[in-house]
């Protein structure tokens, strides 16, 4: 303390200064690091929400596969009946194509077991709903 006292007024200020500027800067600092880390966060969250968009899609064109079904089975009209038979290839068709795309996600291995089983579950309901529109077809 008497180190303080015996210096000049100018020299004091000039210290507390330094002193100011070096605490600006490491929180500075301290705030780019933050960013940086939040920036990192949110471009996973970002991706982590590209995927549950995907999936919700995929649902979606399940249910769509599933309504051209019941029309296919309840319609009598040849021209509606091949018109639902394309809409039902068509959400078949993206929905490969979606699931296709979930590959190179990094899901965990609890989400990659329901995803394979939505799979497997979709390929068996395209089997069976291919053979009930052929059904519908020749009916």
């Amino acid at each position: 303390m008497a180190a303080w006292q015996s210096l000049k007024v100018k020299y004091k200020i000039f210290t507390l200064i330094l002193v100011c500027c070096v605490g600006l800067i490491a929180v500075g600092l301290l705030g780019f690091g933050g960013m940086r880390s939040m920036g990192k966060s949110l471009g996973e969250l970002n991706e982590e929400q590209k995927s549950v968009a995907t999936l919700s899609a995929m649902k979606n064109d399940f249910l769509e596969m599933r309504l051209a079904i019941v029309y296919m089975l309840a319609l009598t009209d040849s021209a509606k009946l091949a018109e639902k038979e394309r809409d039902f290839g068509a959400a078949a068709a993206r929905i490969k194509e979606r699931l296709a795309s979930l590959e190179h996600h990094n899901f965990a291995a609890e989400e990659k077991k329901k995803i394979t089983e939505f799979r497997d579950g979709y390929e068996a309901y395209l089997a069976e709903g291919t053979k009930s529109a052929a059904m519908a077809k020749a009916a």
